[in-house]
């Protein structure tokens, strides 16, 4: 039996940026990529490659969402209950699934409890969040 092959998913081609595009705005991190490496500048400046998400970084992202969210509704004096802060958690998780495919190595799982349960610390030694409701 012949297995059918996955078509691959490929990034559209982006237009290389023009000289006047260029030096339209400095930044110091521009600046400091030429600086640093000239060829670093051309591959992420001028032909706009970008680096594949990290675990790391998705880790990252989602554990600040979550506790952005978090934040925002204290400073509305919401309430924010265990089960809603699982449900951003869980939708921002699954934000990066859409994209650019992350390499996990196998330990997607190992890491999003991770995740979770890091913020689960943050959550139970915040004053103001009271055990009540912290349960589920």
């Amino acid at each position: 039996m012949i297995a059918l092959a996955q078509p691959r998913v490929v990034a559209p081609v982006k237009q290389p940026r023009t000289i006047e595009e260029l030096t339209q705005s400095v930044s110091a991190s521009r600046l400091n990529s030429l600086l640093q490496c000239r060829l670093k500048f051309f591959f992420r400046y001028v032909q706009k490659l970008e680096k594949p998400p990290t675990p790391a970084l998705h880790t990252g992202s989602t554990v600040h969402t979550v506790l952005q969210q978090w934040n925002l509704a204290r400073w509305h004096r919401r309430s924010m209950d265990i089960p809603a802060l699982k449900e951003i958690f869980q939708k921002a998780w699954a934000v990066w699934q859409e994209g650019v495919p992350i390499d996990w190595e196998g330990e997607e799982e190992s890491v999003k409890k991770t995740a979770w349960s890091s913020l689960e610390v943050y959550f139970q030694q915040t004053p103001g969040l009271t055990p009540k409701k912290w349960a589920l």
